[in-house]
């Protein structure tokens, strides 16, 4: 691969920094025009409008031109481009080919943006990079321009925006006023639902507030006054911001609790705010005391200051995060989407980017983030999405949200699919729905639940990938199953109460067996006090039983193997040899650490709360993980999805894998970012 022109290839020769510098002043970079391999003239772009195609001849040119691609002669391997990658929807990085034997010619390649339009040179930015000499380009197109394609006409054909190799998955947390996670740079999103309260009355529910469809507050009684929590200061957390900037429109009186109003910078519509020094473990809030019925207080936002001028350029996403989490596989947005107890049934339901808070529901709505801001993440990290399907969606809902995101995923993505969360659970909301429909249904046949979930799981993939078509291989079903309840799993496969009404069965549309991957050493000891007391008898250890702890939770030698990676190694067996026997993969939906004590008699218990902060915290955890993916790609495992990415320590000890935003790191952290660098993926859709 060399590069030609008026310099007769010794340009390669010179320093990068000044070759770069060379070809930038003499207007190097000229991506505009798309030549054919066989002559000039003209050529259509993917939305078919005609392109203007001079013949360059790079030896006759007034400037310098780094080759033509097809000088007479040269033989051509491929292209000079072998791959493309999206950095974000408006930055492609490309690799050269060391292979290609002809020039480098970047007029030959065309950028196509996502209404099939090739890219002006005036609205691109592109410069070699890379650890060797050219080695890579970069392609940067401008903020509100949106890369679908890169054309090199070396040979004619896109260079596909490829897939990230990385292998793990990353369930994202549950968006609300307590969350540490800060996805986003408006405060607001993440509020609690608005409280009511009257003179000499404490808080009360503000359900019978008079919400507009966006959720704000359109008229109060006389004296009366809604506060809005957006956030939960951490108790032994840094605080993330010390100013906020709160916007609004409207008219009305609005004052703060745990900050000081900067009232010299202040003004109607704009208030400066200092946390107040005193504000250490409080509730953030906004108290509304009066607003204009004609003109009432909305489309409030509350903004770090050092991220306003951000904000105000259209960014959405908290930039520190979206470092952190980008370099992931997949996004799970099962908690985004408030699956668990999903009212959801009709489109019109859905939630929408302009309401309020995404951590409730104003009215004729349902709280969870809305699907434009979902894909819009996915396609800024460049990363597969995974989408619960509410359980009680109608057929419309689930044809318009296969649209929409068939029209704005990147096309280099995947999606993931699962019907709810554990709908094979009849105690769940989910799962009690779905029996009862499947006794009404088909009578009393066994686990109604179960064969319900199989028969909604492949009508859902049905009408996904029908909407999809040509495209419909970018779409991966899976099943969800219970990990801890053998064959059930085949029960939904086969699913032979819907197959009587004549279908087929309902592996049928199905990609993928999802099961849980987590672990947590049956370090809680259950309900058998004599595990809890030899677990008690750990503390007095020197190292307060961490070392009992980690062995536990290997091999279960100490109590039960219930809960270790033992038992999981077993477990990941038996589900492959399941999904091999039908023809699909298996995939983990959520693993790692579940060490908490939740729903156990110890749930109160602050020294167990503290032993299992302790196992979560310490660097033997780091090991624990790291064996549980290796067991997996083992067992023939595909993807595996993490749980979660941020979350701080509750009264149960479950925590995520970092506990707060500016976390730099933990074991677990460690752990997952270290196997996801590690190791590619090794599955065969993935390769």
């Amino acid at each position: 691969m060399h590069v030609k022109g008026g310099i007769e290839g010794e340009m390669l020769h010179l320093p990068r920094k000044l070759l770069l510098s060379l070809l930038l002043t003499l207007g190097l970079f000229i991506v505009s025009c798309h030549k054919r391999s066989m002559g000039g003239g003209s050529s259509k772009n993917e939305a078919g409008a005609e392109l203007n195609n001079p013949e360059i001849d790079p030896d006759e040119s007034d400037g310098i031109f780094v080759g033509n691609g097809h000088s007479e002669g040269v033989d051509h391997k491929g292209f000079f481009l072998t791959s493309c990658q999206l950095e974000d929807q408006n930055i492609a990085i490309c690799d050269l080919n060391s292979e290609y034997e002809g020039d480098i010619d970047l007029s030959l390649v065309n950028i196509v943006d996502d209404n099939g339009v090739v890219i002006s040179a005036d609205d691109l930015q592109i410069e070699f990079i890379g650890q060797d000499s050219n080695s890579q380009i970069k392609i940067t197109a401008k903020e509100d321009i949106k890369i679908k394609s890169v054309l090199d006409s070396s040979n004619d054909q896109p260079v596909s925006l490829e897939k990230k190799k990385s292998s793990l998955g990353l369930s994202l947390a549950e968006v609300d006023e307590g969350s540490t996670q800060f996805p986003f740079l408006n405060l607001a999103k993440s509020a609690r639902m608005w409280a009511s309260q009257m003179p000499g009355m404490g808080w009360e529910d503000g359900s019978g507030l008079d919400l507009d469809e966006n959720g704000y507050i359109r008229s109060l009684e006389v004296d009366q006054k809604a506060h809005l929590v957006f956030h939960i200061l951490a108790e032994d957390y840094p605080v993330p911001f010390e100013r906020l900037v709160v916007r609004y429109d409207g008219q009305g009186s609005i004052s703060y609790d745990g900050f000081t109003k900067d009232e010299e910078n202040s003004s109607d519509g704009k208030h400066i705010l200092t946390l107040s020094s005193d504000a250490e473990k409080k509730n953030l809030v906004l108290t509304i005391s009066s607003t204009n019925p004609d003109d009432y207080i909305r489309n409030i936002s509350i903004v770090p200051e050092k991220y306003l001028d951000l904000y105000d350029k259209g960014e959405f996403f908290n930039p520190v995060w979206i470092e952190k989490i980008k370099v992931f596989k997949l996004f799970k947005f099962t908690e985004w989407m408030a699956t668990d107890s999903s009212p959801l049934e009709k489109w019109e339901q859905r939630p929408v980017p302009s309401q309020l808070s995404f951590a409730f529901a104003p009215p004729g709505k349902s709280r969870g983030v809305p699907l434009e801001l979902m894909v819009k993440l996915a396609n800024r990290t460049n990363t597969d999405p995974w989408f619960n399907m509410p359980h009680l969606a109608d057929s419309h809902f689930m044809s318009q949200f296969a649209q929409l995101v068939k029209e704005s995923l990147n096309t280099n993505l995947t999606v993931y699919l699962e019907h709810s969360s554990h709908a094979w659970n009849r105690f769940s909301a989910q799962g009690s729905y779905g029996e009862s429909a499947a006794i009404d249904r088909w009578g009393e046949v066994e686990h109604p639940q179960v064969q319900w979930h199989g028969m909604r799981t492949t009508q859902m993939c049905a009408t996904w990938k029908s909407e999809w078509g040509a495209d419909s291989l970018r779409v991966h079903c899976t099943l969800g199953t219970d990990r801890n309840w053998r064959n059930q799993e085949e029960l939904a496969l086969n699913c032979p109460s819907w197959v009587a009404e004549g279908h087929e069965a309902c592996s049928h549309n199905i990609d993928s067996i999802g099961i849980d991957g987590h672990f947590d050493g049956y370090l809680h000891g259950g309900w058998d006090s004599d595990y809890t007391e030899a677990i008690r008898a750990w503390f007095s250890d020197a190292d307060g039983g961490l070392s009992k702890a980690y062995e536990q939770l290997t091999d279960g030698r100490h109590l039960s193997e219930k809960g270790s990676l033992k038992e999981l190694q077993d477990d990941y067996t038996h589900f492959k040899d399941v999904a091999d026997r039908f023809g699909l993969e298996l995939v983990a939906f959520s693993g790692g650490s579940q060490i908490r004590n939740a729903g156990t008699p110890v749930k109160d218990d602050n020294d167990f709360i503290n032993f299992h902060l302790a196992v979560n915290r310490g660097e033997g955890i780091y090991n624990i993980i790291s064996n549980n993916f290796d067991a997996w790609r083992d067992a023939g495992g595909s993807l595996f999805v993490h749980s979660v990415d941020i979350s701080r320590a509750a009264n149960s000890a479950h925590l995520g894998a970092l506990e707060y935003l500016q976390q730099s790191s933990s074991p677990q952290w460690r752990a997952i970012t270290d196997f996801n660098k590690d190791h590619e993926c090794w599955w065969d859709r993935c390769k």
